[in-house]
């Protein structure tokens, strides 16, 4: 079930930046009230976190989760996303149960489950897929299905 679940959120990703590769920059800077912010810069902070709890799993120790340098194009952000959505399924799939990881989060030392960003991964995923589909659906723009259903129907889930 780890498989799927992991297999939705990288063909999810996918599937929506995909689509969003055919927006318009006015439509890519559109953003909603309560929402990360606009469609580009929240494709932006969901690629960098999948990154990021790589390196929480990686090392330890919290990343630096600063913007990056210079804002990639959609194009880069998908084919990081390709190598993150991997690696998260592959960690997914074979973390060892009880696996800990010690580290420093927040400026103190502390110790959590493995499985811990992994979780976050999912729902980090879900939360900004779901910023970025409700600012479409507010301009106008009808988003894929990128739900379950969807995964099932473009014959995904195996």
């Amino acid at each position: 079930m780890l498989d799927a679940l992991f297999r939705h959120h990288r063909w999810a990703n996918l599937t929506l930046i995909d689509f969003c590769m055919s927006l318009t920059p006015e439509q890519l800077e559109a953003s909603l009230p309560g929402q990360y912010g606009s469609t580009w810069d929240t494709w932006m902070h969901l690629q960098g976190g999948e990154e990021g709890y790589l390196f929480i799993i990686a090392t330890g120790d919290e990343p630096d989760w600063g913007p990056p340098p210079v804002r990639p194009s959609l194009p880069e952000i998908r084919e990081r996303l390709v190598r993150s959505g991997t690696k998260l399924l592959e960690l997914a799939t074979s973390l060892e149960d009880g696996r800990g990881l010690r580290g420093t989060f927040a400026g103190e030392g502390r110790e959590l489950p493995a499985y811990a960003p992994l979780i976050q991964a999912i729902q980090h995923g879900a939360e900004h897929r779901t910023n970025i589909t409700s600012t479409l659906a507010a301009i106008g723009v009808q988003p894929p299905e990128i739900d379950a259903w969807g995964f099932v129907t473009a014959g995904e889930a195996g």
